[in-house]
């Protein structure tokens, strides 16, 4: 990916471009394919913020343009295994209003307590990335800091051409004690299904935990993934092992991560917000 920046008054310039390639090994007539493909783009930034009392408003807006081009196979020539494999040619515009509320003050900086975002896509051609159809799509995203130790989220999105709801989400996390970490969750997948999951996670100490993850499709009447996740914090990464089980096809795996510090620490304070910084997206 190739891209560089200029400011324009108080609105940030951004033209990209990529290279995409895609090599498999096996296709549908057992042979095998090299795919690419070309992304170019542009996006432009803007923010506006102002302080009422102990609280500041920060807005950002964000209008994008992105091509995908020369594809040069079709997704119906290879199994489909993972999104990128769905990819068509495409044209889309974008535009995202993003509001964010934050406590604290000019000089020590502050904390998001609530955030709402808008995100508008048009898709000149009718076609979308990832195999969506239709030339519209509508999401929001809202979430809100109750309390210090409770949080929920609102998600859903919407397609133009038949006004239904695709998708929607309802959560919340609670920090029982310093232990103890609960999460719920319900999202509704059209025509798909609609799945509750429920996380418990306890901290044995600074460096090890244990959470369980269970999962059930109401709409199929199905238990979903089971999952057992133990995980460490080193020094410099942090290592995790997952048993999972899928009572429906009675499967049971085993898999290992590895997230580097840093950057398992940025997820981690994902709500925290810096005044003097800049906010916007990647």
């Amino acid at each position: 990916t190739l891209f560089f920046s200029f400011d324009w008054g108080p609105v940030r310039i951004v033209p990209f471009g990529t290279l995409l390639f895609t090599n498999y090994s096996e296709t549908l007539d057992n042979g095998a394919l090299t795919r690419w493909a070309g992304q170019a783009g542009i996006r432009t930034d803007a923010q506006m913020a102002r302080w009422y009392g102990s609280t500041r408003h920060v807005m950002n807006f964000q209008l994008a343009y992105v091509e995908l081009f020369g594809l040069s196979a079709p997704p119906d020539e290879f199994f489909q295994f993972d999104p990128i494999d769905s990819m068509t040619e495409y044209q889309q515009v974008r535009f995202r209003w993003r509001n964010r509320l934050l406590r604290g003050h000019p000089d020590t900086g502050a904390m998001e307590f609530l955030s709402f975002e808008t995100l508008i896509l048009w898709s000149p051609k009718e076609e979308q990335p990832q195999g969506r159809r239709g030339d519209g799509w509508l999401e929001f995203d809202f979430e809100w800091q109750v309390k210090r130790d409770f949080a929920t989220y609102w998600q859903a999105s919407q397609n133009f051409d038949t006004g239904n709801i695709e998708t929607a989400a309802l959560g919340a996390e609670w920090q029982v004690n310093r232990d103890l970490h609960l999460a719920a969750d319900f999202r509704h997948l059209k025509d798909t299904a609609d799945t509750f999951t429920m996380a418990t996670i306890v901290e044995l100490d600074r460096r090890w935990s244990i959470a369980m993850f269970n999962q059930f499709d109401f709409r199929n009447g199905d238990v979903l993934d089971q999952v057992l996740r133990i995980q460490r914090i080193g020094k410099t990464a942090v290592f995790g092992i997952r048993f999972v089980h899928d009572p429906g096809v009675v499967d049971f795996g085993v898999g290992f991560t590895i997230d580097l510090l840093h950057l398992y620490r940025a997820k981690q304070a994902r709500r925290e917000g810096d005044i003097r910084s800049e906010v916007g997206w990647q």
